[in-house]
């Protein structure tokens, strides 16, 4: 609750959920569709909030670092720079811009002598 008052009770329609001292809402059902209602000392309660859906209460999976490798050009055959944990799944930017990640997993793009990020 944005507008959080410790002085308040706060009560949910449908029933369930909870709210901290921090303001925080806890306990809804995902997908179900709440309001909520303030009570002040006085006995004064607010009109309904909004309705607001429990749309996730699990955290997104951070994705895992990438790892570059990288293998030096020799006189039988060129250079190259690789995600060796490429996820087609992810998208990959790099500071600063330029290079490119292919299908493979294989860098392209780089300036020679220029550190990279990803």
């Amino acid at each position: 609750l944005t507008n959080y008052n410790a002085a308040n009770t706060y009560d949910f329609s449908p029933a369930g959920p909870t709210v901290s001292a921090a303001g925080v809402i806890t306990g809804g059902m995902i997908g179900t569709a709440y309001t909520v209602k303030a009570t002040n000392a006085s006995g004064c309660i607010s009109a309904a909030s909004n309705s607001f859906t429990v749309i996730s209460l699990t955290q997104l999976a951070t994705p895992v670092t990438p790892v570059v490798s990288t293998t030096a050009a020799t006189c039988s055959a060129a250079g190259s720079m690789t995600l060796t944990n490429y996820n087609a799944a992810n998208t990959y930017d790099f500071s600063p811009a330029g290079p490119t990640v292919s299908a493979a997993g294989v860098i392209t793009g780089g300036m020679i002598g220029t550190a990279y990020t990803v």
